[in-house]
């Protein structure tokens, strides 16, 4: 996690100024005791203790890092400190504090852009090593072009970081599921709720494979808070963490569908029923 300033520039009280001008969503150290006054309802320690295991499984040294939905910074600004050699942070409502008070203050070299993640493209940005899209997926009304976005901008053998809200009934895991609530009990800017199995064939059928996963334990408290029951085998929602490597190559069998989901295709044409 993010260590706050050995040397805080201002004075507290001057530091306390600075914050209030400001409306923040990530809670950021940022010395003297003090954290930028986030929403406390993205502040969960479970969920951001078992994203600090997975960038910990990273090594970041002179590493090209894109962070999807940065707001704040706060993991832009971690993975600076864990060594990457470009930190670029994309939000389509960018922190004006972060841009303007916490990357002068830090003497940081993270980069800030406001965008909406389905105009991204390397053609424009690059390929980066680190792909970071952490509590975005869930939100995401057209999901498979989000990710279709996020392995486009995965240099090869690069790594795609997520955590997301997902679909974790047990009984439901050995089915590639989507579960797609869009209701007013549940926030309705969550609405795709994938299942392991079916994140993991999706981007496999990318040209990603899965290196890393991990989840809330079984009884977080967590959890147990997003858990909706509206009949008793509803597929109730938690958190996971999973990291990606872009493979190489594609099988060679994915090379003719991938032509038939993104452009042009032979498959009618060569169809033969011997």
């Amino acid at each position: 996690m993010i260590s706050q300033p050995t040397a805080p520039k201002l004075q507290k009280a001057d530091l306390e100024k600075e914050l209030a001008k400001y409306n923040w969503y990530h809670r950021i150290p940022v010395g003297h005791g003090l954290v930028t006054p986030g929403n406390d309802m993205d502040y969960h320690p479970d969920i951001w203790k078992m994203i600090d295991r997975a960038l910990d499984s990273i090594d970041f040294n002179h590493k090209k890092v894109i962070d999807i939905g940065c707001r704040d910074g706060y993991f832009s600004f971690d993975v600076e400190r864990r060594g990457a050699g470009s930190v670029l942070g994309i939000d389509n409502d960018l922190s004006q504090g972060t841009k303007e008070f916490l990357i002068p203050y830090f003497d940081s070299k993270v980069k800030m852009k406001e965008e909406n993640l389905y105009n991204l493209s390397p053609e424009r940005l690059g390929h980066f090593d680190v792909v970071l899209f952490l509590g975005v997926l869930y939100h995401l009304r057209y999901p498979f072009w989000g990710l279709k976005k996020m392995v486009d901008l995965t240099v090869e053998s690069g790594y795609l970081i997520i955590e997301s809200g997902m679909m974790v009934n047990p009984s439901l895991g050995t089915y590639d599921l989507m579960f797609c609530p869009v209701d007013e009990d549940y926030d309705a800017t969550s609405c795709t709720f994938f299942n392991e199995q079916a994140l993991t064939t999706t981007l496999e059928s990318m040209g990603m494979k899965k290196v890393y996963a991990d989840a809330l334990p079984q009884k977080s408290p967590i959890k147990q808070s997003i858990k909706r029951t509206i009949k008793s085998n509803e597929p109730y929602r938690g958190r996971q963490m999973f990291i990606f490597q872009k493979a190489n190559e594609l099988p060679d069998s994915m090379h003719e569908v991938i032509d038939y989901w993104d452009g042009k295709h032979t498959i009618h044409t060569n169809f033969t029923t011997e």
